[in-house]
């Protein structure tokens, strides 16, 4: 690991997204909530923050660094739902990127097997 002990605290903010297509029976059974395992969408915005708070054991070499915000937000869109992650820290990058992969991976495990993708 490099030292960073020395680098000056600068103020970031990192913004990620990603689409998750699915199929029109499953995304209208998000919308009426309807989906046995319960709220996919409260579920995977706890996991995106939860990842967000480990990224320091869930990617190697990684600092521990003080996040000051985040915010997971969910689009139901006509083909999917768009998840966007925004971090605010010291040295966000890293982080929004996990946290964004662990919201997507959380959504579609909790949506069960044949109702997960499109194609």
């Amino acid at each position: 690991m490099i030292d960073i002990g020395s680098k000056a605290s600068v103020s970031r903010v990192a913004k990620a997204s990603g689409f998750i297509r699915l199929k029109p029976e499953t995304l209208q059974k998000i919308k009426a909530g309807e989906v046995p395992e319960g709220d996919v969408l409260v579920v995977a915005q706890t996991a995106a923050i939860l990842a967000l708070k480990r990224t320091p054991e869930l990617i190697p070499l990684t600092h521990q660094i003080i996040i000051t915000g985040t915010d997971v937000i969910f689009k139901l869109e006509k083909e999917g739902i768009r998840a966007e992650v925004e971090v605010k820290s010291t040295g966000a990058d890293r982080r929004r990127d996990g946290s964004l992969g662990w919201c997507g991976k959380c959504t579609t495990h909790n949506l069960g097997h044949g109702e997960k993708l499109e194609g």
